[in-house]
């Protein structure tokens, strides 16, 4: 008769890593933050940490990547007399590939999110998910609107230096 012993190592580190969470992760937005603070994030078999210069330097690279996109969408409208129907159009001629968000793990999170609006006046782009919560934004932030011409990175906020996380 095999006895079968149950296996506690994972259930223990598992159990270790949301304690530190639990109390760690408080301690990050206490302050004036000029300490650097790690978040960390658990899956099943690895963890994660994030700095807060990696959040950022995340959050300003899908921003350049929004602002790349509105400059090709800008330029096929200069051509053609009309906003793109959709973001494949412009491979090839105003861009090498479709940007991927680092944040969202390398996934074009832009295609799904741009349209044209207001009988072809303006259009929005945004990164579409919650992949810059870290940074404190809500779900499909950054975004453009051709409207204000400006990227916000939440509601009414179009200066990185007026986000804290």
């Amino acid at each position: 008769m095999l006895n079968k012993t149950p296996s506690y190592p994972k259930l223990i580190s598992g159990t270790l890593i949301f304690i530190f969470l639990l109390l760690a992760v408080p301690f990050c937005f206490v302050g004036n933050g000029s300490a650097p603070c790690n978040l960390a994030i658990a899956s099943d078999n690895q963890v994660a940490v994030k700095s807060k210069r990696q959040i950022l330097m995340q959050l300003v690279a899908c921003a350049s990547n929004i602002k790349n996109i509105k400059t090709a969408v800008k330029m096929y409208k200069t051509d053609n007399k009309r906003y793109p129907p959709s973001l494949r159009v412009l491979v090839g001629k105003y861009l090498r590939k479709i940007p991927t968000c680092h944040a969202a793990g390398g996934k074009d999170t832009y295609s799904q999110s741009y349209r044209v609006y207001g009988g072809g006046k303006h259009f929005i782009i945004y990164c579409g998910g919650d992949y810059h919560k870290d940074a404190g934004l809500p779900p499909n932030y950054p975004r453009y609107d051709s409207r204000n011409g400006k990227v916000e990175y939440k509601p009414g906020v179009t200066d990185l230096r007026n986000l804290s996380f």
